[in-house]
């Protein structure tokens, strides 16, 4: 899990620098306690290959590669999306160089998922959650409330 800060905004991210609450991690963007974005990340029309990303204090650099087009015998595309928290809100930038001879066509959307709750409810849920996948067993209490798990799997 991975955390950038500006004042109240707070940005939590996996270690792969996405923001998708479907991971068992507390994702999402925040302002003042309250989750506003649980999910927020890129889909192209191209297969993209995710580098390593980079973390710093308030921003994250996503790194990809493509090909140009499906007859290219290596990757020749480099796509750069950089998220900074500043003031209340987070700015995106994408940076394409193109390494090819051609011209190159990408389609570029951004999947967004609001969902507005209390940190304190988020957080209540992953450590429920968390708990019951580290347990693995039938039933468990936690916390006077008991809850029930048929099939538990760490790939949620």
């Amino acid at each position: 899990m991975r955390i950038i800060k500006n004042g109240n905004l707070m940005v939590v991210s996996d270690d792969n620098g996405l923001i998708d609450a479907r991971s068992d991690i507390a994702a999402g963007l925040y302002l003042e306690d309250t989750r506003f974005i649980s999910s927020l990340y890129l889909e192209t029309d191209k297969r993209l290959r995710k580098l390593q990303p980079r973390f710093g204090n308030s921003f994250i650099i996503n790194r990809y590669i493509f090909r140009s087009s499906p007859l290219a015998s290596h990757y020749d595309v480099f796509l750069e999306e950089t998220m900074k928290v500043s003031g209340n809100g987070l700015d995106i930038r994408i940076e394409l160089t193109n390494y090819s001879n051609g011209t190159v066509n990408i389609e570029l959307n951004y999947f967004l998922k609001c969902e507005y709750e209390d940190i304190f409810l988020v957080r209540r849920k992953n450590w429920t959650l968390s708990r019951i996948v580290k347990k693995r067993g039938l039933s468990r209490r936690i916390r006077g409330q008991r809850i029930g798990v048929r099939r538990c799997s760490s790939a949620l």
